[in-house]
Parts: C-alpha cells; sequence; structure tokens
C-alpha cells in the first residue's frame, strides 16, 4: 500500500500539473488537446490509485478520526454522486448556463472542492435527523418492497 501510495500520488500530481500548465498556457491546436487527454488519463487512475492507498494506509494504522469528516458524504454516496451530476451539468451544459471550456483548472479545482465540502457538511445534517439518503431510502425502500423507516430515531 505504500508503494502505491508514493506512486500514485508521486507520479500522479506532476502528471496533472502537467496537464493544467498545458490547459492553462499552451495553444488549443490538434496536438495540445491530445496532449491534455492523454495526460488527465494517466494522472486520473494515478491519482486515485493513490488516495485510496493513503486512505487505506491511515486506516489500518489507527488514523481513522483523519477519515472520519468524510464519512456522512459516505453514507449518502448515491445521493452525492446525482447532485453533483445535476448541479454540473446545470452550470456547465448548455441546457444551463453553457459554462464549459469558459473557466481552466484553476477554477474547477476549486469548485469542485468547495462543493464536496457543502456536500460533506450537508451530509453531516441531514443524517442528524434521517436515518439514510434520500436517494439512498429510496433506493432501500425499492430494494426491499417496503417503504423503509426515515426519520432517526432519538434515544
Amino acid at each position: 500500500m505504500r508503494r502505491v501510495a508514493t506512486i500514485g500520488l508521486g507520479a500522479g500530481l506532476p502528471l496533472a500539473f502537467a496537464r493544467a500548465a498545458v490547459d492553462l498556457g499552451a495553444p488549443e491546436t490538434p496536438a495540445t488537446l491530445v496532449l491534455a487527454e492523454a495526460l488527465y488519463c494517466l494522472s486520473t487512475p494515478t491519482l486515485a490509485l493513490g488516495y485510496a492507498a493513503g486512505a487505506a494506509l491511515l486506516w489500518a494504522n489507527g488514523r481513522q478520526r483523519l477519515l472520519e469528516w468524510a464519512a456522512p458524504a459516505g453514507r449518502m454516496a448515491l445521493t452525492n454522486y446525482l447532485m453533483q451530476t445535476i448541479l454540473q451539468s446545470l452550470i456547465f451544459y448548455g441546457w444551463g448556463l453553457a459554462l464549459t471550456g469558459k473557466f481552466g483548472l484553476v477554477f474547477i479545482y476549486p469548485f469542485a472542492l468547495a462543493l464536496f465540502a457543502f456536500q460533506v457538511t450537508y451530509s453531516r445534517r441531514w443524517l442528524a435527523h434521517y436515518r439514510f439518503g434520500p436517494v439512498e431510502w429510496v433506493w432501500r425502500s425499492l430494494t426491499y418492497g417496503k417503504r423503509q423507516p426515515m426519520i432517526r430515531e432519538l434515544v
């Protein structure tokens, strides 16, 4: 795991920064578009493996508290995935604000982090009152063939 985290982050971060540099600094030509896409295709899975291995190492080494802040978002993963999809579609696609290509990665990454921070906060507040996320509740009710209890019981 240590090796995967080291290689994943050690190779993935420079590849991601190289892609950002190409997006920000190079004129848009077929060659730079192919280069940017190649860097994206290399950096994304490499970083994902690095982050996952890093999280697994933290967990295995008794440092779960460093990861607990994100747990509510994980308990509402389907709701948050759909929320991100809908919000970003409204912002970036033509049937919404059509902002695709108007901002570089310098804007996109902070925007994605801010959206995730919002989702963690929203998930924490939602789960203080309810047992499941709204979409997880629908999914669970359909799976079991009957309406599942939604409101958290106070003890």
